[in-house]
């Protein structure tokens, strides 16, 4: 990703929040055992995790980062934390602890995450940075008094114009003035998005670079998100956009399942593509199982990465039925008998009539050779003439060459 591959090294090559930078730089070299803590506090994608590692590597420091978000709990928080607030490296380095979103810790769930903070600010014999978006958040604000607070603002519009420009010339790209402009007014001042739309839309060919330009705030639908899997030939940008959607594990595994499986691919491809999707589903089971929702983080990763290794640029096109429309209509054709049949054997094999008709009735229509077995099942399953009819024409359908 450009946003990594630009990423400054160096606080001075940081863009915009100039006397904001300077004031939190003087605090890390002037810190010592008593000193306040620091709250970096402003809107997303202006820099301030970045400020944080390029001031550490100037400074000689060594990080310790944790995600509030993920680690809610003060049990967690401690157990992360802990050994580095009463004692230094034993190699004798210099530490500091970051802990990013802390307005990712909200209410009675976090089981007394925001009260471990506030001691470790009092207690932690090393520099501690906290990180937040949103300062009308009650817990952030709970902070404020705390810390000594760096406000940042978004970067102006002609700053984020000038740093895309240089790495367009970077990456000798082409691009017209009014692109430019798009995407500056998008972003809002926000740097990693407009970094991002930038190289997301040059990924993409296939007429819908429009609708890419979004800030961070902003979210795409399911749909766009799967286009740009679809058609993109960068991992990355497509991994990007899947963090951008809204829509649950669930509706990303059926959408996904339901464009490939509608799609024109050849058998070997359309096995390594449902196998690879399986990869993402089994993810999705386990954290139901288990209930490890820190584990997301690592969903739309798998997903995406896993089906751009073995799909060809432009191979599946977005659908939402879940079945091919050839199925899909004989579905609605037979609806009433399938419904029928499903809720028979449903009833007999003690499971739903949905999970019947897809799960079990394919196999049980392979194991009836002759008319006479049909009859017998018919029987068994209490079918009209009717129901008896529809199993007839699916078995002929299966043994069509």
């Amino acid at each position: 990703m450009w946003v990594e591959k630009y990423r400054p090294k160096n606080p001075s090559l940081l863009v915009g929040n100039d006397d904001t930078r300077s004031q939190f730089i003087s605090w890390l070299k002037k810190w010592k055992k008593g000193s306040k803590q620091a709250l970096l506090l402003g809107p997303p994608g202006i820099g301030k995790t970045t400020l944080v590692y390029a001031s550490a590597q100037l400074l000689g420091y060594t990080i310790i980062e944790l995600n509030a978000s993920d680690a809610r709990t003060k049990e967690k928080l401690r157990k992360a934390l802990a050994p580095s607030i009463v004692s230094t490296s034993v190699l004798n380095e210099k530490l500091l602890i970051f802990l990013d979103e802390v307005d990712g810790i909200y209410g009675r769930q976090d089981y007394q995450g925001l009260d471990f903070v506030q001691s470790l600010l009092k207690e932690s014999s090393i520099p501690v940075i906290l990180a937040a978006n949103f300062e009308d958040n009650a817990k952030v604000k709970k902070l404020v008094s705390k810390c000594l607070t760096f406000l940042f603002k978004r970067v102006p519009p002609r700053l984020v114009e000038m740093l895309l420009k240089s790495i367009s010339s970077r990456e000798d790209l082409q691009i017209e003035e009014s692109v430019f402009h798009s995407i500056v007014l998008k972003a809002d001042g926000d740097i990693r998005a407009a970094v991002n739309n930038l190289q997301m839309g040059y990924s993409i060919k296939d007429g819908q670079t429009a609708k890419l330009f979004f800030n961070r705030d902003q979210r795409i639908s399911l749909k766009d998100a799967s286009n740009i899997l679809f058609n993109s030939t960068s991992s990355d940008v497509s991994f990007h956009a899947f963090r951008r959607c809204n829509s649950n594990i669930e509706e990303k595994i059926q959408v996904l399942f339901s464009s490939i499986l509608n799609s024109k691919l050849d058998p070997e491809t359309l096995t390594k593509a449902l196998n690879a999707l399986s990869k993402a589903d089994e993810l999705a089971g386990r954290i139901r199982r288990t209930q490890e929702w820190r584990l997301l983080r690592y969903f739309d990763e798998i997903l995406v990465y896993s089906l751009m290794a073995v799909l060809p640029r432009g191979a599946v096109k977005y659908s939402e039925y879940k079945f091919p429309w050839n199925l899909q209509l004989r579905i609605w054709n037979d609806s009433r008998i399938l419904k029928e049949i499903g809720q028979k054997l449903g009833k007999l094999i003690n499971t739903s009539s949905k999970e019947a008709i897809i799960d079990y009735l394919p196999y049980l229509l392979y194991t009836l050779k002759d008319k006479k077995m049909v009859e017998s099942v018919s029987k068994q399953l209490a079918l009209s003439e009717s129901g008896e009819r529809v199993i007839q024409k699916e078995i002929s359908r299966l043994r069509r060459p």
